[in-house]
């Protein structure tokens, strides 16, 4: 049978003593210059387009909109998770949008917190307090993507180091019902990323391979005992954890998936399919073959990129095949390497995060051979999995290489686990407190923190957010004058010429001006993509419309209007052929006139069949 964890040399069952007061206080003040830091970013820079859009789903359903009925884009799932947390603004606020995008930012931020617990919770198994601490401290630090928000990318993401970190408890020899617990939190992932569930069978292969003996053992490769059990034993253990697992992920997936045809129906979710596949294809979202080998592609011109980090890791490893302790000693140089990642090949933090991830395998050399047992499952149960996650987050999305960030994050915590044990043998003397480890773990927090404070939404230089705003859904968020100005537009244009029972379309791709708004949207999807700058409607809209019969009254047609005539705007409103009644620099309004009839404004549109 399997060795008793308690029994194992540095094994998972055995609590290690404290790491001594000053480590620890280190470790606090870590933990609380990343929590200001991250307050702090909050209220800096803001995403008009993608964070608008995840913000603006559960609000519209706040303020009574259908779920996959007055929307067909799938990307809206995640606002599942959002809405109760956003309902409960709306009630509180007496449905004012003021606020909205800051309050959704610290829910952002509790879920990392969160999330940093799980990870904190499987740490404490192995290391003292002190650098279990710091080894989970960079789960909330990391901001993917410069959106801190309930994004679908960002919600799966620390949902995924969450449930790999409470899954890995029970692989390291913890209770089964912390499989449970990583169900419910790779579950409620799936339905903020629903491609993630065409894994979850790969996921649940390798959980049960951790759990087992044999594929661990082949891991170990001499430097540690293998580990011994019979078949039997192996199976039961492996079958439990699964189970618990599956019954989470089950839990959530399912239920909501019923709640959603419930609200929704077939007919409409079978349309918002049609709508997302159509709108991948156009964006190379789904490639076949070539995507494919674009994404692997990438991966290699990533790491061919950073050569210098790859050598550096190289000549680390081979000091450390020769002299074990000066080896280690290298393995400082892991957080500088990762914030040169992060400013020398523009994927920023996202970059950052995959060459940490991928960089399990390599830590997992310097693991001393009483944790490689423990390294081995945990590479088997949260680094793997990742790989197979990371690989479908890029493959199924537009930014390719960047959306690996999202399924690899939970190499996070393999790689922060294996860096500390790697780190946790050096000593500034004999008998004193592991400073060297306790140091790397906390340069890497540092890094992270950096990363938040040097990357902005859109490159934008932190110096020019000076714009703070002090009313609508970025009140208390500092902008660029530029934003500033033109949110400011929206919210007045839309102030004063939308009038009541208004139908507003804005086209193409700007939730932003919604969220200033109201009362009812005309289109299937508040976040509507054009093939071009003067493009007529997408032809899913123009079924929508010849569907429900029914029009916008009111259109924001965004784009730059510069000496463009009346005709020509006219012809731009997407087919609709509104005339504008007020033209600003970057979009312009128009109205339907009031002698349009629906019938009339239907006709004019293109007689295109829809997807």
């Amino acid at each position: 049978m399997r060795t008793a964890p308690a029994d194992r040399a540095g094994g998972a069952g055995t609590r290690p003593a404290g790491a001594g007061t000053a480590p620890m206080l280190l470790a606090v003040a870590v933990l609380v210059g990343a929590v200001l830091v991250g307050l702090w970013r909050l209220r800096r820079g803001a995403d008009l387009v993608d964070e608008a859009f995840s913000v603006l789903v559960p609000w519209r359903w706040a303020l009574g909109d259908r779920p996959f009925v007055d929307e067909q884009n799938l990307s809206q799932a995640a606002g599942l998770l959002a809405y109760p947390f956003v309902r409960l603004f709306a009630l509180v606020t007496g449905g004012q949008v003021d606020g909205l995008v800051l309050y959704g930012r610290h829910l952002h931020l509790c879920l990392g917190i969160l999330a940093g617990v799980a990870v904190l919770v499987l740490a404490r198994r192995t290391l003292p307090p002190a650098l279990a601490l710091l080894v989970a401290t960079p789960v909330p630090a990391v901001v993917l993507f410069e959106t801190p928000q309930l994004a679908p990318g960002t919600l799966a993401a620390l949902l995924l180091a969450a449930g790999a970190a409470l899954g890995g408890v029970t692989v390291l020899g913890g209770p089964r019902r912390y499989c449970f617990g990583a169900g419910l939190a790779f579950g409620l992932a799936g339905v903020a990323y629903p491609t993630l569930v065409l894994v979850a069978p790969f996921v649940g292969v390798l959980l049960a391979a951790s759990v087992g003996d044999r594929g661990v053992g082949m891991l170990l490769w001499g430097a540690a005992p293998r580990p011994q059990s019979t078949d039997a034993s192996t199976g039961r253990r492996a079958w439990r954890a699964v189970s618990a697992w599956t019954l989470g992920g089950a839990l959530v997936v399912l239920p909501l998936l019923a709640l959603v045809l419930g609200l929704a129906g077939l007919d409409n979710l079978r349309r918002a399919w049609d709508y997302t596949l159509s709108v991948a294809r156009e964006l190379d979202q789904l490639g076949g073959a070539a995507k494919a080998v674009e994404v692997s592609s990438s991966f290699v011109g990533l790491l061919v990129g950073e050569w210098y980090i790859v050598v550096a890791a190289v000549v680390s490893l081979v000091v450390f095949r020769a002299r074990p302790d000066v080896g280690r000693w290298l393995l400082l140089l892991t957080p500088p390497a990762l914030w040169l990642t992060a400013t020398t090949n523009g994927l920023h933090a996202a970059g950052a995060v995959i060459v940490y991830a991928l960089a399990a395998p390599y830590l997992y050399l310097f693991v001393p051979a009483g944790r490689r047992e423990d390294g081995a499952r945990l590479l088997v149960w949260i680094w793997a999995p990742a790989l197979l996650l990371g690989a479908m987050t890029a493959y199924t999305s537009a930014d390719g290489l960047e959306r690996a960030a999202v399924g690899l994050f939970p190499g996070l915590v393999a790689s922060g686990l294996l860096l500390a044990w790697g780190l946790e043998p050096l000593r500034l003397r004999a008998g004193g407190a592991p400073w060297p480890a306790a140091i790397g773990l906390a340069a890497v927090v540092v890094a992270f923190l950096a990363m938040q404070v040097q990357f902005q939404v859109g490159g934008v230089p932190l110096s020019d957010l000076e714009a703070r705003l002090t009313s609508g859904p970025w009140s208390g968020i500092s902008v660029t004058e530029p934003q500033r100005a033109r949110l400011a537009s929206f919210a007045a244009d839309l102030r004063q010429y939308g009038r009541a029972g208004d139908r507003l379309l804005v086209y193409p791709q700007g939730a932003a001006p919604y969220l200033y708004w109201p009362g009812e949207i005309a289109a299937n999807t508040y976040q509507m993509y054009a093939s071009g700058r003067d493009a007529p409607l997408p032809k899913a809209a123009i079924s929508y419309y010849r569907r429900h019969g029914e029009v916008p009254t009111l259109v924001l047609r965004l784009g730059d209007t510069g000496g463009k005539g009346r005709a020509e705007l006219i012809a731009g409103s997407g087919g609709l052929a509104y005339p504008p009644v007020v033209v600003r620099a970057d979009y312009a309004v128009h109205r339907k006139p009031p002698g349009d009839a629906v019938r009339d404004v239907l006709a004019r549109l293109p007689k295109l069949q829809a997807p």
